[in-house]
Formats: C-alpha cells, sequence, structure tokens
C-alpha cells in the first residue's frame, strides 16, 4: 500500500465533550458514553475529575488533597479501592 494511504475497513469514533474552560466532560466510544464531574474550585487550582458515571451511575470517584489520595472503582457489585501515596 502507498505511504499515506488510507485503507478500507471499520474504524472506531470516540466523540469527546469539553466544558467553556476547557475540561473533558464526557467521551463516547463505542456506543458507551462516560461522563465526569469537574472541580475547578480546590486547592491545587487545577481542575480535578471527582466523579466518572456510565448509564446514569457513578462508576469511579475520586478524593484528592495537593495529589490523588484515592480512587473507588465500581467492579460488578462491590466498589474496589486504591490509594496513592509517595515516599
Amino acid at each position: 500500500m502507498p505511504e499515506n494511504a488510507l485503507s478500507a475497513g471499520t474504524y472506531a469514533v470516540t466523540t469527546v465533550v469539553y466544558d467553556g474552560d476547557g475540561n473533558k466532560v464526557s467521551e463516547t466510544a463505542g456506543g458507551v458514553t462516560t461522563k465526569y464531574l469537574v472541580d475547578t474550585l480546590n486547592p491545587t487550582g487545577l481542575p480535578q475529575v471527582l466523579d466518572e458515571t456510565g448509564n446514569g451511575a457513578v462508576t469511579r470517584t475520586y478524593a484528592y488533597g495537593l495529589q490523588r489520595i484515592s480512587e473507588n472503582q465500581l467492579n460488578g457489585s462491590p466498589w474496589t479501592p486504591s490509594f496513592y501515596g509517595t515516599e
């Protein structure tokens, strides 16, 4: 195939939506939409995702201080926590 040529096939489309401040607030890939609750008023002064939702339910939550402290992810029925730290 020549360089820079397109090949026939099926390609996935991802749609990303940003708010007026440039923060990613949703993403749709493979027909599945994930929405992001973004906190812009926090100690770091940077936007941070607090929750991710899919199919109308919260699927992931984050806790922050000056950096990410923990993440809870819904895997099936139980929530699975992850903790972050530095040495």
